[in-house]
Order: C-alpha cells, then sequence, then structure tokens
C-alpha cells in the first residue's frame, strides 16, 4: 500500500520532531511518497514505482523551495532520514 503527501512541510505547525514519529507510523504498513505540487507528473510515478513498504521517497526540489516557502521555513534546516 502507498501513501502520498503533496507539501507535507508547508504548513505553520510543522513539528520535525512529530513528522519523523508520524513517518515511522505510516512506514509500519505503508510506503510514503511525499512530494512537492509543482513536481513533474513523470516525476511523481517514477517515486511511486521506486516506493517499497516501509520507504519514504521525497521528491522536492530544494533550491527552488526557498524561494516558496511559507511562514520563514527553511526546508535545509529539516533533517532527511
Amino acid at each position: 500500500m502507498l501513501v502520498l503527501e503533496c507539501n507535507g512541510y508547508c504548513h505553520h505547525y510543522y513539528d520535525d520532531k512529530q513528522e519523523k514519529a508520524r513517518e515511522k507510523l505510516i512506514t509500519q504498513k505503508y510506503s510514503l511518497v511525499h512530494f512537492h505540487h509543482k513536481v513533474s507528473l513523470e516525476t511523481l510515478v517514477n517515486g511511486i514505482l521506486q516506493a517499497k513498504s516501509g520507504a519514504v521517497i521525497r521528491l522536492y526540489d530544494l533550491e527552488h523551495l526557498v524561494q516558496e516557502m511559507p511562514f520563514n521555513f527553511n526546508p535545509r534546516n529539516v533533517q532527511i532520514a
């Protein structure tokens, strides 16, 4: 099974610790694909095809995200497992 999440980082109450705990819970049974809303369809489909149970796939272009982030949130400061 697969969970798709668009712009998971993009909310005011983002908490990195809670996000990691949530990801751990989801990936016990599912694969998880995080993606940016501007990612190409080809990239999204390839990410879905690569997804395996227990894995987290992140499809973000961090260079372009920095200019789009609300609330002065910098994705470069988020630790990616």
